[in-house]
């Protein structure tokens, strides 16, 4: 392994330990151009010099950076939780037959219930940053949903509400209560993340339309290959293949994806040319 490897495998090592969940193609980006510095040292000032220009832009402090550590798996367990939820008292749909009657179920299905809203209600404060809640995928249809579905399941509950014992009918009570309290916070979370919507594209028409210079670091990292000298583009061009194996090590990128990428241009995936 020759000295530039191992540094590259080193810096990558570092940028993935706190890059779970990162999506693989801005993770191969994001690798490749920190691969670059380590084989070109000289460029980081320029960069610094770049990401300083970045923050006096107009609106700077408002584009979202990365999600907090741990919010994919706050949304996942989000989805699962409630998911959980319904399937505590509505029946399947294969056999007809339900985990618990209403009786027994429905503590479980306000817990669930109220275990999704937690969840959800902490990746929300990363909307505009999530992958899965933003904006540009309509993430707040999600909350919308689940509500109708809770919803749903509450309204089975009150009229098959025979099922629970008339003489011991305080923790169904309970439940069905946790539930309508999660779908009222629900809607809350949902009628938040539409208004954070908004205010996110309108923000996007006004710069748009209000000649918003260009953002200096993607102009620096589009023109990053011009600045090199034909040793250090050989430099680059290595420590490039290298952070695609500490990729491909790091179980971020799969052997098929590398050998794909390995046929692209790095001036093109320093630019963000990997879509």
């Amino acid at each position: 392994m020759t000295e530039l490897e191992a540094a590259v495998r080193a810096e990558i090592a570092r940028w993935a330990a706190d890059s779970t969940g990162a999506d693989p193609s801005d993770a191969v980006v994001a690798a490749s151009r920190r691969a670059l510095l380590v084989a070109v040292p000289r460029l980081r000032p320029e960069l610094d010099a770049a990401t300083a220009a970045q923050a006096e832009l107009p609106g700077a402090g408002d584009r979202p950076r990365r999600p907090r550590r741990g919010h994919s798996t706050l949304v996942v367990l989000a989805l699962l939780f409630g998911a959980f939820a319904p399937a505590m008292v509505l029946p399947s749909p294969r056999n007809g037959r339900s985990a618990f009657d209403v009786g027994d179920g429905a503590i479980w299905m306000g817990v669930w219930a109220a275990a999704s809203l937690i969840c959800f209600a902490l990746a929300a404060r990363d909307q505009l940053r999530s992958k899965y809640l933003n904006p540009r995928v309509k993430g707040a249809r999600i909350f919308i949903f689940y509500a109708v579905v809770w919803a749903a399941t509450l309204v089975f509950t009150v009229f098959h509400w025979d099922d629970v014992d008339r003489y011991e009918p305080l923790v169904p009570i309970i439940g069905a209560v946790i539930l309508g309290a999660s779908i009222i916070g629900i809607v809350v979370l949902w009628t938040h993340a539409r208004q954070v919507e908004r205010d996110h594209w309108a923000q996007e028409a006004v710069r748009a339309t209000s000649g918003t210079p260009k953002d200096p670091v993607k102009k620096w990292w589009s023109n990053v290959s011009r600045r090199l000298t034909p040793g250090e583009r050989g430099d680059g061009d290595r420590s490039y293949r290298f952070a695609l194996a500490a990729l491909v090590d790091d179980r971020i990128i799969s052997t098929t994806d590398a050998q794909r990428l390995k046929r692209k241009q790095p001036p093109t995936v320093w630019a963000g040319g990997i879509r």
